[in-house]
């Protein structure tokens, strides 16, 4: 959930920048946008704070479970609401206009401090949340040294708050930086560019096509940069070391070899022993990490890392993000061009327009906007699911015998063996990691319907599950839309060139 949210913070200024001055940019003064913006993230931070406290003292009296989540459903809606409030600044309150008034619209500098406030108000929840964990983790810890399991130091402060901002905020921070700055440097080229080819561009005129065609080009080299060293900076920005040589790295080396999937090494994850997760970064193999967390390595059986490993390997043989990506750029597209034609013919209905006074169309246009992401959002997560449902069966048929070959699943069944093997790791992945098998992600549902999921396949034909179907179908829908979105695009674009 957080990297989503990091991902609409970002896309909220990428709106702005769109549509132009907020509507109330040029209304309130300064300093009202200043108390109007940051002043309820600074409550919701102070409330979490408490709350969070709150529930600390409870769990000391009690011991009860019940306030490890309460705070945690705290945190989850704060979080909302500090992105909640964010965009309202930037779309609405002009927050971020009053930011680049006062120090100007250089690259990144405006849009960092102009989002400071929202992601310093998500910190101090973490802050706030710090001593429960460290409770959580010193309970942990006795339970191990009894159980003889591997120890890890316990977590300053300073080391969560670094852990929680690398690990959560990073992954995403930094390939959307990255492509920010790219484009707001190409915006500033652009004139240099222009004259350049012969085109100089006085008074704010259009840009060619050419000049236009040359712009979007690199626009899209520097997206297929970003991408593909995103990985390798990841590598550093988390902490990670190559997996030493072994009979656990042989095994893993071979489930790859044994699926076609090529990666450029497999990671241990430093996590200072406080995650049970693994993940796969980078789009292609040349520059594809392959990452487990030194928790999971340290506390699970070889057979339930296999099984992690192997719903890892699934996202990339089944290509979910490739997927995921043009699923919610047809939703979003689509949610759009149906929202911006009822608004169009409601605001015409209304007598509404551009010139419509006091900002009320610009107001329009932002919940129109905002409106598309929301369905992108809905789309997203279903469809995130529906993959991880097909990455935990992916698992399960490899632990059942299934290899690359189409025909070693047509005469395979799933066995009880396998679907217990991935149903412990996830049993595993709640424990260690403090998450209610019950609690519900947007992303990835919750632990206990996937469990429910997976021991349903048992004695099923490997080559005909239920999830595939899904997945198959939801694949030919994005497909569909992608196409649509397509067709309307070329449609709009054939209408205004007069073409």
């Amino acid at each position: 959930m957080m990297h989503l949210l990091i991902i609409a913070l970002a896309a909220g200024v990428f709106i702005h920048d769109a549509q132009g001055r907020a509507a109330l940019a040029d209304v309130l003064p300064p300093s009202w946008v200043f108390a109007l913006s940051v002043g309820p993230l600074a409550a919701i931070a102070l409330f979490v704070w408490a709350w969070q406290a709150r529930c600390g003292r409870l769990i000391d009296r009690t011991g009860s479970s019940v306030y490890v989540g309460s705070a945690d459903a705290s945190l989850t809606m704060s979080r909302l609401m500090i992105v909640g409030v964010q965009l309202v600044n930037v779309l609405a309150l002009g927050w971020l206009d009053v930011v680049r008034d006062a120090i100007g619209d250089s690259v990144l500098v405006d849009e960092a401090v102009a989002t400071a406030p929202a992601l310093l108000a998500i910190a101090a929840g973490w802050a706030a949340h710090y001593p429960i964990d460290a409770r959580l983790r010193q309970a942990r810890l006795f339970a191990a040294v009894e159980r003889g399991e591997t120890v890890y130091p316990p977590r300053t402060l300073g080391e969560y708050l670094s852990d929680q901002f690398r690990h959560q905020m990073l992954i995403v921070l930094l390939p959307i930086g990255l492509l920010m700055g790219w484009s707001e440097t190409l915006t500033f080229l652009a004139p240099h560019i222009a004259r350049w080819m012969g085109s100089p561009v006085e008074g704010g005129a259009a840009y060619t096509d050419d000049v236009g065609g040359v712009i979007a080009a690199l626009q899209l080299a520097g997206a297929l940069v970003v991408l593909s060293v995103s990985p390798l900076l990841m590598r550093h920005v988390w902490s990670t070391v190559a997996l030493g040589p072994g009979a656990l790295r042989d095994r893993l080396q071979k489930l790859c070899d044994r699926h076609g999937v090529r990666h450029r090494g497999l990671l241990v994850w430093r996590t200072h022993g406080s995650m049970i997760n693994g993940a796969v970064m980078g789009l292609f193999g040349r520059l594809r990490y392959i990452l487990l967390t030194d928790a999971l390595l340290d506390s699970l059986p070889d057979r339930q890392i296999e099984a992690v490993m192997a719903h890892e390997i699934a996202h990339v043989k089944e290509r979910h993000l490739p997927w995921l990506m043009g699923v919610l750029l047809a939703s979003v597209g689509l949610a759009g061009a149906a929202v911006s034609a009822a608004v169009y013919a409601g605001a015409g209905a209304l007598g509404l327009g551009p010139d419509t006074p006091g900002g009320l169309w610009t107001l329009t246009q932002s919940g129109a906007t905002i409106f598309s992401a929301g369905v992108g959002l809905w789309v997203f997560g279903g469809v995130s699911r529906a993959f991880e449902r097909q990455a935990d069966a992916f698992a399960v048929k490899h632990l059942s015998g299934m290899s690359a070959d189409p025909a070693s699943a047509r005469s395979l069944l799933v066995t009880p063996e396998a679907a217990q093997a991935m149903i412990g790791a996830l049993d595993s992945v709640a424990d260690l990691n403090h998450v209610p098998r019950r609690k519900f992600t947007w992303r990835h549902g919750s632990i206990a319907d996937r469990q429910r999921s997976i021991a349903a396949l048992v004695g099923r034909p490997a080559a005909a599950l239920p999830i595939d179907r899904r997945v198959r179908t939801i694949k030919l829908l994005g497909v569909a839309a992608l196409l649509a979105l397509a067709a309307l695009t070329a449609a709009e674009f054939w209408l205004f060139s007069g073409k």
